[in-house]
């Protein structure tokens, strides 16, 4: 039972957000506690459209509870923010404090804030993202658009054949607009979850994903992971190009906005430097599909840096080039025999043999010869025919004679 429930307040659901400690507690009620509540009628297990019951949230101090403050009245159709129904169980919990319980982020479809959230093109209300700060009593509304558009987002019916921000079918009714949207628990099983994502921070740093383009870079009309951060939290400040005097905050993309599918918030680490999301985009050379893989958007600091991204070698084109390099020998076999070795070193190789001079006409002469009395032995005539064409060939050429005429003889 919350604080406060004694009374006839008719805490209703399950506790949307709470403190790791206990000490702060958020809690949606019929009963009216504080100044600007009403009455609520938010009694099935799915209150219909134009039902209305309170959230609130108490702090304990000193050992004791404060009084109840209202941080928003809630509309019937906004029930994923207080109730986890047996169908779904807490996948259908779209609320979260941060563990130190000084925000509360939640879902609501009710104009909260004054920003004007009927669909530009239904015209009926779409569900928005909210954080509340407690220290501050200030509520803002993270996906709103922050150049003060009305929303264009999505019927929930049409998002159940893809990633839906990774929530559970059943939440809403079909023709439900959904602007922008929080995950609910991760379920094992149809109707069983025991872990819920971290998309709050303790310095308001909110991760949410939204169908309304908030930023101009968003340019694909499909669902991105954004990050709303209040100013002075991050790199956010009332200078900041994204910067929200409407929300106090900054709005960003985690997701590049640019996806020919939906991107998805998936869960963060505990002090959201650390981003992972979904996305069927190729963000590196190294993805080389288009099916839908797991990426981590990181904030690179001096202790965690960023990761650096080699360019992948060409492809071999022959043998050796295919090969591994030769890797070198272990340093525990120490230095390599040849590097150690003295001595004469390798023998000097040995000159070629000089090329044989050519043969002379008399010596090709007498190897003929030979060649015609071994060749015809029996057949003389024919010995003498050979030994005549070798002399003819290779014998002493005779001068020729000339006839001179004395130079003036007629």
């Amino acid at each position: 039972m919350a604080p406060g429930s004694e009374g006839g307040a008719d805490v209703q659901g399950i506790v949307p957000g709470i403190s790791q400690d206990g000490s702060s507690v958020y809690y949606v009620t019929n009963g009216a506690l504080t100044e600007g509540a009403s009455k609520g009628t938010c009694h099935e297990e799915k209150p219909p459209p134009g039902a209305s019951c309170n959230l609130y949230v108490r702090h304990r101090e000193g050992g004791s509870w404060g009084a109840a403050k209202l941080v928003a009245v809630l509309g019937g159709e906004d029930w994923p923010t207080w109730k986890g129904v047996a169908s779904v169980g807490l996948g259908s919990l779209t609320a979260r404090a941060s563990s130190d319980g000084r925000y509360l982020a939640f879902m609501s479809d009710r104009p909260l804030t004054g920003y004007d959230n009927r669909d530009a093109i239904t015209g009926r209300p779409d569900q928005e993202v909210f954080l509340y700060d407690a220290a501050a009593g200030r509520l803002a509304c993270a996906s709103c658009n922050p150049g003060g558009a009305r929303p264009e987002g999505v019927q929930y019916g049409t998002l159940l054949g893809g990633l839906v921000g990774l929530q559970n079918p059943g939440l809403w009714g079909k023709e439900q607009g959904i602007a922008a949207n929080l995950p609910g628990w991760t379920s094992y099983r149809e109707t069983s979850a025991r872990y819920q994502s971290r998309y709050l921070t303790d310095q308001g740093r909110l991760f949410f994903d939204s169908a309304d383009a908030l930023v101009p870079q968003d340019v694909n009309h499909n669902q991105d992971a954004y990050q709303y951060e209040p100013a002075g939290v991050g790199d956010c400040t009332a200078a900041s190009a994204t910067f929200s005097a409407a929300s106090g905050g900054c709005a960003n993309l985690i997701s590049s906005g640019a996806a020919a599918g939906e991107s998805a918030f998936i869960d963060a680490s505990e002090n959201g430097n650390d981003v992972f999301f979904l996305t069927g985009e190729r963000l590196l050379k190294e993805d080389l599909d288009t099916a839908l893989d797991v990426y981590d958007a990181h904030i690179c600091t001096t202790t965690t840096p960023c990761l650096t991204h080699t360019e992948a070698p060409p492809a071999c084109t022959t043998a050796d080039a295919c090969r591994t390099p030769a890797t070198a020998q272990p340093s525990i076999f120490g230095s390599p025999a040849s590097a150690t070795f003295t001595g004469r070193g390798n023998l000097a190789p040995v000159p070629p043999a000089p090329p044989k001079p050519p043969l002379t006409n008399a010596q090709k002469l007498t190897k003929a010869l030979s060649a015609c009395r071994h060749k015809y032995k029996k057949a003389k005539k024919r010995r003498l025919s050979c030994e005549r064409q070798a002399r003819k060939r290779y014998g002493a050429k005779k001068a020729r004679k000339t006839n001179l005429n004395k130079a003036g003889h007629k």
